[in-house]
This record gives structure tokens, C-alpha cells and sequence, in this order.
């Protein structure tokens, strides 16, 4: 099983451990290691998933050109997480704060997606899970998406 934790749980241990367990492998994206450069967040591995090339957001290096399919999941994406409000391509040179995550999101889904990856495991709810997203980004993603607590009580050990 193939686990893609979002940057919101890149240095939350007791999920590694979780997944170690169960024998999981884990990954974070290079979208997640740019989003950690300006704190002092350590992620906790070391494997990565290169994001799909977003011109004016992805670094020279750190990123793969993308299919068609890749291209459409990421559109889809974005309207889902947006509710259908982002700007559409080719006007979106001045994005707003909320929607620089918007779109930093669709790609580490994208890559996720990508990778053919089991389970992406986020905590961000309002991005991805509230409002029917989780439903709709898992039958396209073709995948499953868990907050760190559904992660743990799923797949946790207890230790007796």
C-alpha cells in the first residue's frame, strides 16, 4: 500500500509509525517540501513524488511534465476543491492567497493520483473532505482520502 501524507501531517510521527507497521510505504510531494521551506517542520521521509508542472508555481527540477490525463484530473480538481470557482487557464496570473492553496492542493493531489497511490492522508477538511469533496476526489483520484485520525483508527496496532 502506497500512502501520500498532505503537508499538514509531513512530520506527524505517530502516522509514520502507523504505516510502518502495516508495512505501508509513504510519501510526501515536492509540492509539500517547497510549502515547508519557510518553517522549521522536519517531514519525516525522505520519499517524494514530483509534482506535475504548473507554470509559475513549480521549480526548474522539481517537477514532471504532466499527460492529458494529468492535466484533466488537475482541472477537475481544482473545480472540485473551488466548488467551481477558480479562475479558469489563461487567467490565472494574479491568484489570491486562498487560491495559491487551492491550487498548490489540486497538485499534490494530481501527483498522488499520478504515482497510482492508495490513500492520500490529509487533515485539511475544508479542502478535501467537507461539502461531498472527498467522494468526488476519490472516484476520480481513484483512491482514498483519510484524516490523520481515520488513518490511525483504521490501521493503528494497539500494543497489548
Amino acid at each position: 500500500m502506497k500512502v501520500t501524507f498532505d503537508t499538514n501531517v509531513a512530520d506527524r510521527m505517530d502516522l509514520v509509525r502507523t504505516a510502518h507497521s502495516r508495512g505501508f510505504e509513504i510519501f510526501l510531494t515536492s509540492v509539500t517540501n517547497r510549502e515547508l521551506l519557510p518553517s522549521d517542520i522536519v517531514p519525516l521521509t525522505n520519499e517524494m513524488i514530483l509534482e506535475t508542472a504548473v507554470l509559475d508555481e513549480s521549480s526548474f527540477g522539481g517537477a514532471v511534465l504532466g499527460s492529458d490525463d494529468d492535466a484533466r484530473i488537475f482541472e477537475k480538481t481544482l473545480l472540485i476543491l473551488s466548488n467551481g470557482s477558480f479562475p479558469k487557464p489563461g487567467a490565472r496570473e494574479d491568484l489570491s492567497p486562498g487560491e495559491r492553496r487551492q491550487l498548490r492542493d489540486a497538485m499534490i493531489f494530481t501527483a498522488h493520483v499520478r504515482a497510482s497511490h492508495d490513500i492520500l492522508v490529509t487533515d485539511d477538511e475544508r479542502g478535501f473532505i467537507r461539502d461531498d469533496r472527498r467522494e468526488k476526489l476519490q472516484e476520480i483520484g481513484n483512491c482514498r482520502i483519510m484524516t490523520s485520525e481515520e488513518f490511525l483508527k483504521e490501521f493503528r496496532i494497539e500494543r497489548e
